[in-house]
């Protein structure tokens, strides 16, 4: 179950798990081996996790994703683009008159005229405002959903001061460049207005007719 290029690799890294499984406490920060008995083995938990970290891109079945300030910034950029479009999406379908589906809509054509790289040209002002607006929907349960599965490298702590460091200036660095939707996402919306355009125009005609006695 060994990746093809690394069988050569596979035993030796398999043993020197074994090995810091069993001497862990024998060795200094610089990994040195004091070469003193009796042996001082890691915990339980740490046995578990040297091994599978002796299998990491060895092993078929072993990949360890690591989390750290890269990755969640990666997957906050991802689930902001999906929360901005849940958003729009929402104020399409709650819309109950073509004015409020516009005002909708207008909100969304703003956002995306938005450019995080310039303050100058007519519209700027317009679409900052959007993306402000947008921005403080979706933070909230933004801020929820990455706590609840990228907490731990922040110690589950608000306080904590890697947490303050990326909901405070990572956080604005990302929404600022990343709140604008993508072509896809923004395909999405469009074709949401155009069916609930479709719809509202449709249900005032019908209830107009009178039935025929």
């Amino acid at each position: 179950m060994c990746h093809p290029d690394k069988q050569a690799n596979a035993l030796w890294s398999w043993v020197n798990g074994l090995y810091e499984c069993c001497r862990g406490g024998n060795i200094n920060e610089d990994s040195i081996d004091d070469h003193q008995f009796p042996n001082r083995p890691i915990c339980a938990s740490g046995h578990f996790n040297k091994l599978l970290e002796s299998l990491h891109g060895v092993h078929t079945l072993v990949d360890i994703i690591f989390i750290n300030k890269v990755s969640t910034s990666l997957a906050l950029r991802s689930r902001l683009q999906t929360s901005t479009r849940a958003y729009f999406l929402n104020l399409l379908d709650q819309a109950s008159s073509i004015e409020q589906l516009d005002e909708a809509m207008d909100l969304f054509r703003r956002l995306q005229a938005y450019d995080p790289t310039s303050k100058d040209g007519p519209e700027q002002p317009s679409a900052i405002s959007a993306a402000e607006i947008v921005w403080h929907a979706v933070n909230p349960g933004l801020a929820v959903s990455m706590m609840e599965d990228y907490g731990i490298f922040f110690n589950n702590d608000p306080a904590d001061k890697n947490y303050v460091e990326f909901f405070g200036d990572e956080i604005n660095a990302v929404w600022r460049h990343a709140i604008s939707l993508t072509d896809t996402h923004e395909a999405l919306v469009s074709q949401r207005y155009q069916e609930r355009q479709h719809t509202l125009s449709v249900e005032p005609a019908a209830e107009t007719l009178t039935p025929r006695r």
